[in-house]
């Protein structure tokens, strides 16, 4: 009876199912298409390239599945070995020579072992299916028994009651810091950009922090306009899931109320699925490039320092012409007579560095910094660059509302605030100090900004605005801050930063 050899390309797609079985929500099934294909492309010329050489197919095979291992473990090991092991010398200079010799003594011990291999094709089979069916179910319960919640019904809106709609645009630039610690901590002085906002009529509360940490968690938060205490119990301290705050994001009460209550509700790519995810009327994208979900891919694969050198021009460039486009492009909906409600998610300051502080592509050394990816280089560096590119960003802030001021024909109401600061420490161990001031400043026609005080968080914005311009019945929440355990979603402490 003849045995198909299947699997090498079990193998192959093993390590892709199980990335995504841990992002279910998190990454759309259709992202894994190019990397399955890819994976069975690269390992079907294994085969040929070993059949050619040992002449014996179950032996090019089982040298294939080989291969392909090796070839999706070097990232993970490589970074168990620099990160939990703290072994300095691990780089890809020195680890991809080491796998590769590793690599070649195991195939050649295939070509040249006695065994007979095609007693083994049914026995690898097996073995390579049970494997990719335990992410393979694991991502299908997951998708099935997802305790992310329901989805948003229409009593989770807001009920607004105004005969003005005035537009609003909320503009949110990640990780940009309080201009106070900016100045204490990075050395970079915003007074400037802060009175010229101010002279346009922005209000900067001086006391600002952010609610949470991290992105999925902070962002949520001021779109839902609550905090996650229910959330955080459900889920427990050691869960790993991110698709609850990705529900939140998705479904988006804010934008959701506005759109019943007639607006039109656009957003902008951001490059994270968190905000691209969003169910918004118009979706302006400019760029396409490797998703966060291949960039992770790429990341397990020795092509991570190929891809280095090859193509991170070109990436680098899609980063920089996305946020580039938002900033350009926003105030133009100012032209529209719909009352509209726009939402720009900038992934800057935020690391990657592309920008020195007049736009030029940035100077950085080291591999290159995908989105998702904490910063490879010393606290020095990131200071360094951090400080050129929040300068540069600050630039475009104000550009982008100035613009937005002259083009509309009634005073807009604009928010622009981040998710976060920065953090100069390597990995996800932050110091409160510097992540949770934030900037945050508001554009608020007629009295409304008289309602701002100086401690105010993004939980209470939306509260504010849309009771005090569109008749919602909104209280304002106690503002507060909360830490999170460093590698943790949902394990948090409410924490008083310095303000």
């Amino acid at each position: 009876m003849k045995r198909w050899i299947i699997h090498p390309f079990l193998v192959a797609a093993f390590p892709i199912v199980a990335l995504y079985s841990q992002n279910v929500g998190y990454t759309s099934v259709t992202e894994l298409l190019l990397p399955l294909l890819a994976s069975f492309i690269v390992v079907g010329l294994a085969m040929l390239l070993f059949w050619a050489i040992m002449r014996d197919v179950a032996k090019a095979g089982a040298a294939a599945s080989l291969f392909i291992f090796i070839f999706f473990t070097y990232g993970p090991t490589r970074d168990v070995l620099r990160g939990v092991a703290h072994i300095r010398l691990v780089t890809n200079w020195t680890f991809l020579p080491l796998a590769g010799i590793v690599g070649l003594l195991l195939v050649v011990a295939i070509w040249r072992s006695k065994r007979d291999f095609k007693q083994s094709i049914g026995l690898l089979n097996v073995v390579a299916a049970c494997l990719l069916a335990v992410p393979s179910l694991a991502a299908v319960t997951h998708a099935a028994t997802s305790r992310s919640g329901p989805t948003a019904t229409p009593a989770d809106l807001v009920a607004l009651d105004s005969e003005t709609r005035p537009d609003i645009y909320h503009i949110v630039v990640d990780a940009f810091g309080r201009p106070d610690v900016l100045r204490e901590q990075y050395g970079l002085d915003l007074s400037g950009f802060v009175e010229r906002m101010q002279k346009r009529g922005f209000v900067f509360p001086e006391r600002s922090v952010c609610n949470y940490p991290l992105s999925m968690a902070s962002i949520s938060s001021t779109v839902t306009m609550q905090y996650h205490d229910e959330l955080i119990e459900r889920m427990g301290p050691d869960s790993l899931d991110k698709q609850p705050y990705l529900r939140l994001l998705s479904e988006h009460r804010v934008a959701r109320s506005l759109q019943h209550h007639g607006y039109t509700f656009v957003t902008f790519a951001s490059g994270w699925v968190g905000t691209d995810g969003m169910h918004s009327d118009i979706h302006h994208e400019n760029t396409h490039g490797p998703t966060e979900f291949q960039q992770q891919v790429i990341r397990m694969t020795p092509l991570m320092p190929v891809f280095n050198y090859m193509i991170r021009d070109w990436v680098y460039g899609l980063h920089r012409d996305r946020i580039l486009f938002a900033f350009d492009q926003i105030p133009e909906l100012a032209d529209d007579e719909r009352p509209t409600y726009a939402m720009a998610h900038i992934m800057s300051p935020h690391e990657p560095f592309v920008f020195d502080s007049h736009g030029n592509p940035a100077q950085t050394e080291g591999t290159l910094a995908l989105i998702g990816d904490r910063f490879n280089h010393s606290p020095e560096a990131y200071r360094r660059l951090y400080a050129e590119q929040a300068r540069f960003i600050s630039k475009k802030i104000e550009e982008a509302a100035e613009a937005i001021l002259q083009r509309s024909p009634q005073p807009p109401i604009i928010i622009i605030h981040a998710d976060h600061g920065p953090s100069s420490r390597p990995g996800y161990d932050f110091d409160p100090i510097e992540r949770m001031p934030i900037l945050n400043c508001y554009h608020l026609p007629g009295d409304g900004a008289d309602k701002l005080y100086s401690t105010i968080t993004p939980v209470n914005s939306f509260r504010l605005v849309l009771s005090h311009y569109l008749g919602a019945d909104l209280e304002l929440l106690p503002d507060e801050s909360y830490d999170l355990e460093a590698g943790k979603l949902y394990d948090m402490r409410r924490v008083t930063p310095e303000r």
